[in-house]
């Protein structure tokens, strides 16, 4: 537990497993202004925040005292809102505008970036049925052998589809209103066999593309070296040329 008093100021980012927010510290006894990042999500779906806790507090408590390199995290809450209980991870702020600056724009050649919310541990590595319980990534874009703990080139052809749904529409590829969790993505995906809905009124060849890409067996999606001679990417790439992608299919 965290012995700070804080208050949400901004929202830095958001995905499926939770809502990073730049927070202050409004302890009393704290005499100056100091910012934190909070990570904070619906406590009973927030899995991989407290994986990612499992895994970060050795690496920051450890028996040298911990690494300099690591931010620091100043411990847990679990606080009501709007009559939900959200679990919150309160950690050092980077004095920095987003992730993107921290790597292109604003380059450190002494900062690395990892994600513990995506690492395994000793068990996981040497147990195959603990690791197939626990798919990785991010569960609106995991393909339906993904839910198996199968991790291969494939399941990108299938996130890589979901990515142009959103960019086509500006929702989620299974949209704004599906229940999201893990739960319900791998009933969905998984034993309904369902992938997302294409588009309504985008052209055949864009469909078509979709199509190779959301196909459920692995072994016959289209490869990335496939696609690059799909008459989607010949027309928008080779000829440096955006037809319109939405429109009848004649």
């Amino acid at each position: 537990m965290s012995s700070l008093q804080w208050k949400k100021l901004k929202i830095l980012g958001a995905d499926s497993y939770g809502t990073v927010y730049l927070s202050i510290v409004v302890d009393t006894q704290i005499l100056y202004q100091s910012f934190i990042a909070e990570k904070s999500f619906i406590s009973r779906l927030a899995l991989s925040l407290k994986k990612e806790e499992q895994i970060f507090k050795p690496l920051c408590e450890g028996e040298s005292g911990g690494c300099e390199e690591i931010i620091r995290c100043f411990g847990t809450e679990i606080t009501v809102e709007h009559e939900r209980y959200f679990y919150n991870r309160l950690l050092e702020y980077t004095p920095h505008d987003s992730l993107d600056d921290l790597i292109h724009k604003k380059p450190l050649p002494e900062t690395d970036i990892a994600d513990f919310g995506l690492s395994k541990t000793k068990e996981e590595e040497t147990n195959v049925e603990v690791w197939k319980s626990k798919p990785r990534g991010t569960p609106l874009y995991l393909s339906p052998e993904a839910f198996f703990g199968h991790i291969d080139a494939p399941m990108d052809i299938w996130a890589l589809s979901c990515t142009m749904i959103k960019m086509l529409t500006g929702l989620p590829a299974w949209g704004e209103s599906f229940l999201r969790t893990e739960e319900y993505l791998r009933f969905f995906v998984e034993y309904l066999e369902l992938s997302p809905k294409k588009p309504k009124g985008i052209r055949v060849f864009c469909y078509d593309f979709l199509e190779k890409c959301f196909m459920k067996d692995p072994s016959k999606r289209w490869t990335a070296e496939v696609l690059l001679d799909h008459l989607l990417l010949y027309i928008t790439l080779f000829h440096s040329y955006h037809p319109f992608l939405y429109g009848s299919c004649s």
